[in-house]
């Protein structure tokens, strides 16, 4: 769904004329970021050019309205801005039992433990490939989630919203074996089911550079169902983070073909404040410094079975957090990548990014 900017600028003057509402209004508070980036890469991330490139530009301009209705009844509206606009979450929530919660609407789909964090509160400008190639995101559907201590559960049904007729079972399961205030240990597995009904599915992802070519492509299939799993791990100890997820799909074609795709990634990071970041429900969130310094590695790497591909991103990155509103990004990245069995060798690529919140 997109909107017109003219129908953005009614909307925040709406929500600017709020102090002046009576105050047994229902509460409405709204936020937002800005990013721009800058990548240069060299031309083994392009398909059709042997030359060196780059890119500078807007990369996103996102707001969010939320909304508490009543102590039982919430609400959420986040869109992008660009050539108009994009609605990216829009749902209610119900959430009067002590034991789970209703979410209904566009959201994510409770799958990944990457896919689920905040892009602004990732150590790394981009997702894994393996995050955005196999992990679900963002769709219509009802979603409940639960928690029991240290346990959180989530079960949904979903309708992708660009398709007619896709829809999907999800779930996830999560585990705190060890929670201290500065020592913790997650543990957690997801599904996904889908029923695709003939519609088309590809793998088409790039090598964890925005501005480049999606140069992993996968079989162009007419599907009939999809099955997806995942594991996941993480360790938090005094600013040092560890997470390591590994996910896989199975494609069944209409002619009953099968196609699986596979991969992981391991990553590492590390706050010179030793502050931790806030965890709940499940997902890892943001942390609460300013002047800080965070340096991060991370290894990924995503195999297309059938196709005889597969590609390998080994990541560097150094964050600088100047407070909770800005953060300054640089990535360095070398990939390398087999298609149908022949080595294209490999490349570099540099991405830096300047994140505002407000």
């Amino acid at each position: 769904m997109r909107l017109s900017i003219p129908s953005v600028l009614c909307i925040l003057l709406g929500v600017n004329s709020l102090p002046s509402m009576p105050k047994n209004l229902p509460t409405l508070s709204y936020s937002g970021s800005v990013r721009v980036d800058y990548n240069y890469f060299k031309g083994f991330f392009l398909e059709a050019s042997d030359e060196a490139d780059n890119t500078l530009g807007l990369n996103r301009v996102r707001l969010s309205i939320a909304s508490d209705f009543t102590p039982d009844w919430s609400a959420k509206l986040k869109f992008d801005v660009h050539d108009g606009l994009e609605i990216k979450d829009a749902y209610i929530k119900y959430d009067a039992w002590d034991w789970a919660n209703i979410i209904v609407g566009k959201q994510k789909e409770p799958f990944g433990l990457e896919k689920l964090m905040s892009s602004k509160n990732l150590s790394f400008i981009e997702r894994s490939m393996t995050s955005g190639a196999i992990a679900p995101g963002r769709s219509y559907g009802i979603n409940i989630t639960g928690k029991q201590d240290t346990i959180n559960w989530q079960l949904g049904y979903f309708q992708d919203d660009n398709s007619q007729k896709s829809n999907a079972v999800t779930g996830r399961l999560t585990w705190a074996p060890w929670y201290e205030n500065k020592n913790f240990v997650h543990l957690g597995t997801a599904f996904s089911q889908r029923s695709l009904h003939d519609e088309a599915f590809r793998i088409n992802e790039t090598l964890e550079v925005n501005s480049a070519d999606s140069l992993i492509e996968g079989t162009k299939i007419e599907a009939d169902s999809l099955s997806q799993s995942g594991i996941e791990f993480m360790w938090q100890y005094n600013g040092l983070v560890n997470i390591a997820e590994w996910q896989q799909t199975n494609v069944t074609a209409r002619d009953g073909s099968e196609y699986q795709y596979d991969g992981g990634y391991y990553q590492m990071s590390y706050l010179f404040s030793g502050k931790n970041r806030k965890y709940k429900n499940g997902i890892l969130g943001s942390v609460n410094t300013q002047n800080d310094w965070e340096v991060s590695l991370r290894y990924s790497q995503l195999k297309l079975h059938e196709e005889n591909s597969q590609a390998n991103v080994l990541s560097l990155g150094i964050n600088f957090l100047l407070n909770e509103d800005l953060k300054f990004m640089a990535n360095y990245s070398n990939a390398d990548y087999m298609d149908e069995g022949t080595d294209l060798g490999s490349g570099d690529a540099i991405s830096l990014r300047v994140l505002y919140r407000f």
